[in-house]
């Protein structure tokens, strides 16, 4: 209990350190979330009981995504030192962001200076009307961008797990997602089908456009296309055929000749890795297949290498995807003609 609660390590446990101690205590009246179950599909879940009685779940292999996703995206930011890595097989992640500093800095990762850091408390041992008044500041940017109904300081406070985990699905989908569009990338272009224009392009989701994009590498690859991106890749072989078409010398087939699902996943994310991928999700959760996990790896394959040719210069002003009434950069002009086109 010693190791868990003293965040900073010191040796000693400082007083925010006890009151997370006995409110976690006073809460569960044991030193874990919750108990084990499975769902009615199978995966591996944690049951909460709440001080009404109710009953609550959420899939461990969202938890680990996100415990992942929040420390390679973290990795380098000083404040958050003393808290990260947070281990993703256990509840660190409802320790880790409940004073509110990961989120903040999870919230200036999607948006740039969204939040001033010479408002923000800091320090190991800072109070709790602190500790609230930097919650509350993020829960006021996070309300621009997320949905955060019947969300609010006293959640991360009370450390609610299924809500906390609401919360920063949201933030992550953000992150992964937001270089996914026409802006950051126009050679999504040539994802488009032939009876569809630019405009078409722009009404669909990231996770839409993820689909489109492994199927394009999956006919590539002489494959049958998928239709979603949980179940259908819950074995990994697409993924692995994925992968071949982006780096053929990282990532070979070798992984298909494997027939347990946990040992071949286990070689497509090693594969993933040597071709540049940070780790993103276990092997065990790929095969879940939670569209929500599987849907942050595929985006960070993507985001990694796309695989998709750039478009000439001809190609953009056939595309209509260059203005020559729009100054700036390449990048600058297409950003502002797809504004201006939304």
């Amino acid at each position: 209990m010693l190791t868990r609660v003293d965040k900073n390590a010191d040796g000693v446990i400082e007083w925010l350190e006890f009151l997370d101690m006995m409110l976690l205590v006073k809460k569960s009246g044991q030193t874990n979330f919750g108990a084990a179950l499975t769902t009615k599909s199978g995966q591996a879940a944690a049951m909460l009981s709440s001080e009404g009685g109710g009953h609550h779940s959420y899939l461990l292999e969202e938890r680990s995504m996100i415990a992942r996703t929040i420390n390679r995206t973290c990795k380098n930011d000083a404040l958050l030192a003393e808290r990260l890595p947070i281990d993703p097989d256990t509840e660190d992640v409802f320790h880790a962001c409940s004073d509110g500093m990961v989120l903040i800095h999870l919230l200036n990762h999607i948006e740039k200076d969204s939040i001033d850091m010479r408002t923000v408390n800091t320090g190991s041992s800072i109070n709790i009307y602190k500790v609230r008044e930097n919650l509350d500041q993020s829960f006021a940017v996070a309300k621009t961008l997320i949905k955060v109904i019947g969300i609010d300081a006293q959640t991360f406070l009370d450390k609610t797990a299924h809500l906390m985990l609401g919360i920063l699905w949201q933030l992550v989908r953000l992150l992964t997602m937001k270089s996914i569009s026409l802006a950051d990338c126009p050679e999504i272009f040539r994802l488009l089908k032939e009876d569809e224009e630019l405009a078409d392009m722009l009404k669909l989701k990231s996770e839409d456009i993820l689909l489109r994009w492994m199927n394009f590498h999956l006919r590539a690859a002489n494959q049958e296309e998928i239709r979603n991106l949980g179940t259908d890749l819950k074995d990994s072989k697409k993924l692995i055929y994925v992968l071949n078409q982006l780096d053929s010398t990282n990532c070979t087939l070798d992984a298909l000749e494997e027939a347990d699902d946990l040992e071949r996943a286990t070689k497509m994310i090693a594969s993933s890795e040597a071709m540049g991928v940070e780790d993103c999700v276990g092997h065990q959760d790929i095969c879940k297949g939670n569209s929500k996990v599987n849907s942050v790896f595929v985006a960070a394959i993507f985001n990694c290498k796309h695989g998709l040719a750039e478009l000439t210069q001809e190609e953009f002003e056939a595309a209509g995807l260059i203005d020559d009434d729009i100054e700036g950069t390449r990048e600058e002009r297409v950003f502002r003609l797809w504004i201006n086109s939304m």
